[in-house]
């Protein structure tokens, strides 16, 4: 790949990022950014958030499919790479 189509491919990644995170919600987003930094469970994070790990799983399942990943692992993988991780 040559410098340019590797800029042009970073941009294009760059762009989708920001697409996606405007699609999360204040709550997948806080839920995320939970799961990738203090990989609580779902009763876990529900218990901090005062809902049921019912509402959680189904927060992070529309969280999923809209970052396109398949399970958990991936979706702090994700919440990383997008930054809402903070470490």
């Amino acid at each position: 790949m040559s410098a340019a189509a590797g800029k042009k491919a970073k941009r294009r990644a760059k762009r989708r990022n920001k697409t996606v995170l405007r699609e999360l919600t204040p709550r997948e987003t806080e839920l995320l950014r939970l799961l990738a930094t203090e990989g609580l469970t779902n009763r876990e994070l529900g218990e901090r958030l005062g809902i049921t790990p019912a509402t959680v799983r189904t927060h992070l399942d529309h969280a999923r499919i809209k970052l396109r990943v398949h399970n958990r692992v991936q979706l702090a993988l994700a919440a990383q790479r997008l930054g809402i991780a903070r470490a």
